[in-house]
């Protein structure tokens, strides 16, 4: 035996029971419970802030984040409270901050299995705000109807991104392997939309300028309406647009179809390697370029 081979098999050795072990510690811990469920005993809290603010930051690891509608002109929060989780709250520089605490020592952040689910609800009142920030870990975020913001930042790796009825100068909203799903928005000027393979769903929007990236997602635009630019861009995942508009179109994809409505006569540009191309005549009123490998492109103007 080659001595490189015999040294590959020492260190998987090597690796497979420091697994073994971490596996009989972690057992041992937890009492051979992997669902042991004290380190998160929690209760829901409830809080009124008295202070103003314009601002909101939330950053989480596991709880989902809701904002809310308040039924009065008090804001008030809701948010897990217990021994090992919790959440901070504090008010500064007209910025609301919002944390979650995680008071468990390292050890038994990364022994234990069970599975952690908490929910924060912010209820504020339906005026104008200048900034909203949320970054989640695994947790979903959700926007109910009739807020307006200055910018918006919403980012989260696993979790979902849901937000209905809001407005905003700036839009950005990025995920990893999360959907995101948008309805009746508007943007003075931009709108941004990124993910790795996670589904984009816009639906009834306006905006200056609209961006939506996703790896191995689709993206599927309804009555999206740009001023300027509309680009939407993925690898393997298709595109569809009806009764979307923009003064230059851009939509690529490697292996995914390209289909759909758009409202307004286009000079037109598509590609594509191996699939079929349907396009309408071309016309004034600004550029629509689609590209794509392998799947089609089928593209309308809408009657």
């Amino acid at each position: 035996m080659k001595s490189s081979t015999k040294a590959f098999l020492i260190i998987g050795s090597i690796l497979f029971l420091a697994g073994l072990l971490m596996v009989a510690a972690s057992s041992l811990f937890l009492s051979f419970d992997v669902t042991y469920d004290y380190p998160f005993s929690f209760s829901q809290k409830e809080e009124y802030l008295e202070e103003s603010f314009s601002n909101v930051l939330i950053k989480t690891t596991q709880f989902d984040v809701t904002i809310h509608p308040s039924e009065t002109d008090s804001p008030r929060i809701r948010f897990p409270d217990g021994k090992d989780f919790s959440v901070s709250l504090e008010i500064e520089n007209n910025t609301l901050t919002v944390r979650e605490t995680d008071r468990r020592s390292w050890f038994r952040r990364i022994f234990n299995l069970a599975y952690l689910s908490g929910q924060v609800d912010l209820y504020l009142p339906s005026h104008d705000y200048q900034s909203l920030s949320i970054r989640s870990a695994s947790g979903d975020i959700a926007i109910e109807k009739g807020f307006s913001f200055d910018h918006i930042t919403l980012h989260t790796t696993s979790g979902d991104m849901d937000a209905t009825m809001l407005d905003a100068d700036s839009m950005n909203f990025s995920t990893t392997s999360g959907d995101v799903t948008l309805q009746d928005i508007r943007a003075a000027d931009s709108i941004s939309l990124k993910a790795v393979s996670g589904d984009l769903d816009v639906g009834t929007a306006l905006c200056n300028s609209f961006t939506a990236s996703t790896a191995s997602g689709r993206i599927t635009l309804v009555a999206l309406q740009a001023t300027n630019v509309l680009n939407a861009d993925t690898v393997s995942g298709s595109i569809k647009l009806s009764d979307c508009d923009a003064h230059d179109i851009s939509l690529k994809t490697t292996s995914g179809s390209i289909r759909g409505t758009i409202l307004s006569e286009k000079n037109f540009d598509a590609r594509s390697t191996s699939g079929s191309i349907t396009l309408p005549p071309d016309g004034p009123g600004g550029t629509c370029k689609a590209k794509t490998t392998s799947g089609s492109i089928h593209l309308e103007i809408s009657k």
